[in-house]
C-alpha cells in the first residue's frame, strides 16, 4: 500500500508530550468553560475566524493566529512553513495521516521540524494562520 508522501510519519514522531488523553482535553476544555474570558476569548476567536484567510507563498514561515490553534503543534509563536494548498484530488487519495482524517476544511499543507529534525507535512486550514511575527520582531 502507498502512501502519500506529503502526510508522513504519527504522534509518537513527535515525542510523548503530544500524547494527551481524551479524558485530559475534556477536563481542561471544562475548566475553560470556568473562567470569566471564555466568552469574550470565544467571540474573539469567532471574529478572527470569519475575517477569512491570507494568501501565502510556497515556503513563507507561517504561525497559528491568536486563539484559532487547531491542534497541539506548532506551538503558538513557533514558526512551520507554507508548503501549499491542496486541490480536490487531494481529498480523494486523503487517509489516516499523522493527525487523523483529512478533514474538508483543511486547504493546505504545513510544515514543522519533529524531534528528528525530519520535516512532518500536516494538513491545516489556512484561515487559522498568518504569517510568522518572528522574522518581523527578530530586532525587537
Amino acid at each position: 500500500m502507498s502512501h502519500d508522501p506529503d502526510v508522513t510519519g504519527g504522534p509518537a514522531r513527535l515525542g510523548p508530550e503530544y500524547s494527551d488523553t481524551a479524558d485530559g482535553q475534556l477536563e481542561s476544555y471544562r475548566d475553560q468553560l470556568e473562567t470569566p474570558e471564555y466568552v469574550a476569548d470565544l467571540t474573539s476567536a469567532a471574529a478572527t475566524y470569519l475575517a477569512g484567510a491570507e494568501r501565502f507563498e510556497p515556503g513563507t514561515p507561517v504561525e497559528w493566529r491568536d486563539l484559532l490553534r487547531s491542534m497541539r503543534l506548532p506551538d503558538y509563536g513557533a514558526p512551520a512553513v507554507f508548503i501549499r494548498y491542496l486541490d480536490q484530488t487531494d481529498y480523494a487519495r486523503a487517509g489516516a495521516g499523522m493527525f487523523g482524517e483529512l478533514r474538508m476544511l483543511d486547504d493546505c499543507l504545513i510544515g514543522i521540524l519533529d524531534g528528528e529534525r525530519d520535516l512532518v507535512v500536516i494538513p491545516v486550514e489556512s484561515r487559522r494562520l498568518m504569517p510568522w511575527r518572528g522574522a518581523a520582531g527578530d530586532g525587537d
